[in-house]
């Protein structure tokens, strides 16, 4: 179970979301409103959802959210690359070999770039600590690794392996919060963080949003837009056509 700074740090970082935040801690969202309740009776202060169907949404935008107009270019997206030291996969060059052809506009990393293998709320189970890089380790391969990715706009979408750093942080050390460094961006500042990019209001890219063997289907038709994202590690493109037109998502 999610200790009380953990859950904080999920609900910020979805945006006060509570089906999200349900997704990022791995229970229900009956749970996450349940918890959210004693929280707020037990601190006194509130813990802000800026949901669509939240009273909260008039004083601002989701927290995350950037948006980007580009009528015209070529935006590349990687996900889910979870880069430890040594060699890099085949994708892993592929994809860097394929933004050094392309040059595009935009470079787009759409979430768990970093793994976190140590700091994991879950079980080693048959891999032992030691065999797992330390955070260190990790930080260094991210950094060699983007370090390869070249132009103007870079964004990284936060993922779920993602928020690890952060919230083993401020589940052992919430009186550092702020302190430059305890942020993952802070190691990252040639990239722009967010939870999701909106790009001309058509597409969505974010890490997540369905989970499930359904989960692109439920994407784009309950979404309304197109949209792209990882997680799943299942690599598809998925047409849905309504009266509104065509849209599209890929994992």
């Amino acid at each position: 179970m999610a200790t009380e700074a953990e859950f904080i740090a999920a609900w910020n970082q979805t945006g006060g979301s509570a089906a999200a935040t349900a997704r990022l801690l791995g229970i229900k969202e009956r749970s996450v409103h349940e918890r959210r309740r004693r929280i707020e009776e037990r601190t006194g202060e509130r813990l802000i959802s800026y949901s669509p169907r939240s009273p909260d949404k008039a004083l601002k935008l989701p927290p995350g959210r950037l948006t980007l107009d580009l009528q015209d270019g070529v935006v590349l997206v990687g996900s889910d690359a979870h880069l430890w030291p040594g060699p890099l996969t085949t994708a892993q060059r592929a994809f860097i070999r394929a933004a050094k052809l392309l040059k595009p506009d935009v470079v787009i990393l759409n979430g768990d770039l970093f793994d976190g293998a140590r700091v994991s709320r879950f079980p080693a189970g048959m891999w032992s600590q030691e065999a797992r890089p330390n955070v260190r380790q990790e930080l260094e391969a991210c950094q060699a690794f983007m370090d390869q990715l070249k132009g103007p706009n870079r964004y990284w979408l936060f993922g779920n392996h993602d928020a690890r750093f952060e919230a083993r942080l401020a589940a052992m050390t919430p009186e550092y919060e702020g302190v430059p460094g305890f942020a993952l961006k802070d190691h990252f500042q040639e990239w722009r963080f967010g939870m999701s990019l909106w790009v001309n209001d058509d597409v969505v890219i974010k890490h997540r949003w369905h989970n499930g063997v359904h989960a692109v289907y439920n994407n784009t038709m309950k979404g309304g837009k197109s949209i792209v994202t990882g997680h799943l590690h299942s690599i598809k493109v998925t047409p849905w056509t309504d009266y509104n037109g065509t849209r599209y998502v890929v994992d």
